[in-house]
């Protein structure tokens, strides 16, 4: 027995071994020099219920060893790939790398390689230079217009000194101007810097494409040579889906989509466009218009579900201007007073005019008696409510007593219906059928020798 007990103990600290590795560590560069930093790529594996806790580089001498650590419990395996950046810069030499992986306390991988650091060098970034371009010509490298021997390697930024993907100037995308080519290197290599003047050859330029948002209800004309950016030429004419179209777009007529501005060809450059995105936006819907009568002794209404349609981002206004909540804000009747209540909801952007809808308020006044609370009821509920075809009437007593009399009565106090409640000990249910009724408020009176208690019931 005790055989079998250490057999199965050795296979799984085999397989919690495999489940915490490193299975490779990726170095780069690939030949770095005394003037750059070095990244650790870490591959390997660890339980699914793992956590990587992080990094701890230490040097001594020519030896680097970054311990890298984890924690959690076992079972499973799933990958991972950690990024430990901006390592030295090292003197110029042969480096040994060790890695070891600790989890919960236990090294149970390491792994080792190499990597030789090159003696640094200051940059050249080559000598100013200058070209002019046809706007619609192929894309080609920015470090070709550098005059010198610029080396290769370094950052190219845009004018606006964003960075240039590969360093490629694209014909009819990117806009003229100076572009930066720079080397930022660490010490005790120095960092260099050159300029270029790409200039597009006159009257061949669309400009830069460019995007612009308008209401799709309407709203005032656009020009959309202004869109463009870059320097367009003035003589191009604009098309959309392959017909003519002026430089004007009107909101809620024009169609939305790709307009193309296109220059005609001067030797040696041919035809260039540019193209503008007119993009639509939905004005704000707040929904449709509606009344409300309330009891005047009501002192909290959500207005909301008055409403259809309605987006839930706006606010409500009271009838004297007051912003009172937004959408399922429980608006105080009794204390803003009956009136026009605005539910207001503003356009993305401000590209849409906001749009308003009017809940109007009237009040009706109390039906007498609501004060002569019976304090014997302790649960007095209605649901729906608002209610369309029955409503449910649950009531629960503190103690059992005297018999209760269900009442319905509407707004001007006028009963309805009324009958006996049913208790079984200290609680009745009662569903009502109320389809048959007017739509409108009405009061549920639960009456008894000890006073009463009344709930208001919409019906809609």
């Amino acid at each position: 027995m005790r055989k079998h007990i250490l057999f199965l103990g050795l296979v799984l600290t085999a397989s919690l071994a495999q489940a915490q590795v490193i299975t490779n560590v990726v170095i780069t560069p690939q030949n770095p020099t005394a003037c750059t930093l070095i990244n650790l790529n870490v591959f390997g594996t660890i339980p699914t219920s793992g956590m990587l806790l992080g990094f701890s580089p230490s040097v001594n001498g020519t030896v680097i060893t970054v311990s890298f650590s984890g924690s959690g419990g076992t079972g499973g395996s799933t990958p991972f790939n950690q990024l430990l950046a901006g390592l030295g810069p090292f003197a110029p030499g042969p480096y040994t790398v060790i890695v070891p992986f600790t989890y919960n306390g236990t090294v149970t991988s390491t792994w080792t390689g190499s990597f030789t650091v090159a003696p640094g060098f200051n940059p050249d970034a080559g000598e100013y230079g200058d070209t002019l371009i046809c706007n619609g010509g192929v894309p080609f490298p920015l470090i070709s217009v550098l005059n010198g021997n610029p080396d290769v390697g370094g950052d190219w930024f845009y004018p606006n000194n964003t960075p240039v993907p590969n360093g490629m100037f694209m014909p009819g995308i990117a806009t003229e101007g100076f572009y930066l080519y720079s080397f930022d290197v660490e010490a005790p290599c120095i960092d260099a810097s050159q300029q270029i003047l790409i200039q597009f050859i006159p009257n061949n330029s669309p400009g830069t494409s460019g995007t612009v948002q308008v209401c799709a209800s309407g709203g005032a004309p656009v020009n959309l040579f202004t869109v463009l950016g870059g320097t367009p030429f003035v003589g191009g004419t604009w098309a959309f889906n392959g017909a003519p179209h002026s430089n004007i777009f009107t909101p809620g007529v024009d169609a939305c989509g790709n307009y193309i501005y296109t220059v005609p060809g001067i030797a040696p450059c041919g035809p260039a466009s540019a193209t503008v995105i007119v993009q639509c936006v939905q004005p704000p819907n707040a929904g449709n218009n509606g009344s409300l009568t309330v009891l005047s002794c009501d002192t909290v209404e959500n207005l909301n579900s008055t409403l259809q349609g309605e987006p839930n981002t706006g606010i409500w206004v009271s009838p004297d201007g007051f912003i009172i909540g937004g959408f399922n804000a429980n608006v105080n009747i009794a204390l803003n007073g009956p009136g026009a209540y605005g539910y207001v909801v503003t356009g993305q952007g401000g590209i849409c005019p906001s749009d308003t809808a009017f809940i109007v308020v009237d009040t009706l006044a109390c039906v007498v008696g609501m004060e002569e609370l019976d304090q014997n009821v302790a649960r007095f509920l209605l649901s729906p409510n608002p209610a369309s075809d029955q409503v449910t009437i649950e009531v629960e007593l503190v103690q059992p007593g005297d018999a209760h009399v269900l009442e319905l009565l509407d707004v001007n106090g006028q009963l309805v219906r009324s009958e006996q409640m049913i208790f079984a000990g200290t609680l009745a249910r009662r569903v009502l059928a109320v389809g048959d009724l007017a739509k409108g408020v009405y009061m549920v009176r639960l009456s008894s020798p000890q006073g009463h208690v009344m709930r208001r019931l919409m019906l809609r």
